[in-house]
């Protein structure tokens, strides 16, 4: 398994575009979760600027591939990050 550094992590989920990709993170409760996700998905959605995305907060809004929905992930709380068969350790 490959390790990024937590500062590199958004870059990186950025730079793929529309690329399904799936992550582990913690959520805020504590628990840990697995999410199947991409980025470049416009469904049911007003185009204009992100403000979550901006570069110096550490959220991404993603599209959840399982429930069909928008989610926030924060890169702080990531463990584990997985791109074209690639697995991350985020230190």
């Amino acid at each position: 398994m490959k390790k990024i550094s937590r500062l590199n992590v958004k870059s990186k989920i950025q730079a793929q575009g529309n690329k399904i990709m799936s992550c582990t993170f913690k959520k805020a409760d504590g628990q840990s979760r697995q999410m199947n996700f991409r980025l470049g998905v416009h469904l049911g959605k007003t185009l204009g600027p992100n403000k979550t995305m901006s570069d110096e907060r550490t959220i991404v809004t993603v599209y959840d591939m399982n429930t069909g929905g928008y989610r926030n992930i924060n890169v702080a709380t990531m463990t584990e990050l997985k791109i074209s068969g690639d697995k991350y350790e985020i230190v």
